[in-house]
């Protein structure tokens, strides 16, 4: 049986403490039919000159160094466009993929047609502190991606097909891309976590996770893509004005940050106040 090219996205903007051991678990995958795409986002420390050094010369990798910063978005558009593989998969930035990552995702793919995406439990670490993020396991709908996203993006392993039928990433979005992708797939098709824990997702100093205000940002445009995927409302800037200023956005708001993992960040966000409307 030939095994199907997977072509593996990564990007990194200074993430020189981390890269190199992030690089080495996609380098290092069981399954060795992978087209590994790492794109630098135009760092300003030692990332680029660490990716060199760890790709060593693999004939697997396609490295992107943009001259302009980006961002995670229209990086991930850029890339998918040259990307080879019918299957792709995200790894996030400075992240770990443990080695049967890729094998374990792709032979649920391969063995069930009836599913596009398949993800996987996960491990968060935090000042080297780890947890298992979410015990659940088993099938994700559209309707439960509404209530809760079960996904992250870095673990996720989807069919180039389904992403090129909804048209891909939306480039509206500087955060929650992943939500808005992931709930336009579900509207088509259904995803599935595997029980094994196969990721590690490193809470890394000034990445949306654990930055205030872009996590703030990130949870209205969260809460925006469930409203705009439920109402069929366009993502744009005038949209999103009034998104902020109903009802709705803000419930969908409060609700968001009722079902965050971090008490820190949660404590911090209640005192975030989006003006409740009258």
């Amino acid at each position: 049986m030939n095994l199907p090219l997977v072509s593996i996205l990564t990007a990194y903007y200074n993430r020189q403490d981390y890269v190199t051991d992030s690089i080495l678990s996609l380098l290092n995958q069981s399954y060795q039919n992978l087209e590994i795409i790492i794109i630098n986002d135009n760092s300003t420390d030692q990332t680029y000159e660490r990716i060199i050094q760890t790709v060593n010369g693999d004939p697997r990798v396609k490295l992107i160094n943009n001259e302009l910063n980006k961002g995670l978005t229209q990086s991930f558009i850029d890339a998918i466009k040259i990307a080879q593989g019918d299957y792709i998969a995200i790894h996030g930035s400075g992240d770990y993929s443990f080695p049967t990552r890729i094998e374990q995702q792709i032979r649920f793919l391969l063995n069930n047609e009836g599913y596009d995406i398949v993800s996987c439990r996960r491990f968060n670490e935090k000042n080297s502190q780890k947890h298992l993020y979410d015990p659940y396991y088993g099938d994700i709908t559209y309707d439960m991606l509404v209530r809760k996203n079960r996904y992250s993006h870095g673990e996720v392993m989807f069919r180039k097909t389904l992403y090129n039928k909804i048209g891909g990433y939306n480039p509206f979005y500087k955060y929650a891309q992943d939500i808005d992708l992931w709930l336009r797939m579900h509207k088509y098709s259904k995803g599935y976590i595997l029980k094994e824990v196969l990721y590690l997702r490193r809470y890394i100093e000034n990445s949306v996770s654990l930055n205030l205000e872009k996590k703030k940002e990130q949870i209205i445009l969260s809460s925006f893509a469930v409203y705009s995927s439920d109402y069929n409302v366009p993502a744009n800037q005038d949209n999103i004005r009034n998104f902020k200023s109903n009802k709705l956005a803000y419930k969908l708001f409060k609700k968001s940050v009722r079902n965050m993992s971090f008490p820190f960040l949660k404590e911090s966000l209640k005192r975030i106040k989006l003006t409740k409307p009258n």
